[in-house]
Protein backbone atom coordinates (compact mmCIF):
# COMPACT_ATOMS: atom_id res chain seq x y z
CA UNK A 1 0.00 0.00 0.00
CA UNK A 2 3.08 2.01 0.71
CA UNK A 3 3.93 1.83 -3.37
CA UNK A 4 0.44 2.89 -4.19
CA UNK A 5 1.06 6.33 -2.23
CA UNK A 6 4.42 6.96 -3.67
CA UNK A 7 3.23 6.18 -7.37
CA UNK A 8 0.00 9.03 -6.86
CA UNK A 9 2.44 11.41 -4.81
CA UNK A 10 4.88 11.01 -8.13
CA UNK A 11 2.20 11.31 -10.80
CA UNK A 12 0.62 14.01 -9.20
CA UNK A 13 3.71 15.65 -9.13
CA UNK A 14 3.90 15.17 -13.01
CA UNK A 15 0.98 16.08 -13.86
CA UNK A 16 0.59 19.66 -12.17
CA UNK A 17 4.45 20.51 -13.15
CA UNK A 18 4.55 22.64 -16.06
CA UNK A 19 6.26 21.72 -19.64
CA UNK A 20 8.60 23.41 -21.88
CA UNK A 21 5.74 25.10 -23.13
CA UNK A 22 4.50 26.82 -20.30
CA UNK A 23 7.92 27.48 -19.29
CA UNK A 24 9.13 29.16 -22.83
CA UNK A 25 5.59 31.32 -22.72
CA UNK A 26 6.00 32.73 -19.60
CA UNK A 27 9.65 33.47 -19.74
CA UNK A 28 8.46 35.40 -23.01
CA UNK A 29 5.57 37.16 -21.01
CA UNK A 30 8.15 38.42 -18.42
CA UNK A 31 10.52 39.51 -21.50
CA UNK A 32 8.26 40.67 -24.15
CA UNK A 33 4.48 41.64 -22.02
CA UNK A 34 1.65 39.40 -22.12
CA UNK A 35 0.33 40.07 -25.29
CA UNK A 36 3.40 39.67 -27.24
CA UNK A 37 4.63 36.39 -25.32
CA UNK A 38 2.20 34.10 -28.12
CA UNK A 39 4.12 33.02 -31.38
CA UNK A 40 3.66 35.56 -34.32
CA UNK A 41 2.57 38.48 -32.62
CA UNK A 42 6.67 39.56 -32.53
Amino acid sequence: MASYWVLVTLAAITVFSPGPGVVVTLSNAVRYGFSKSFSGNR
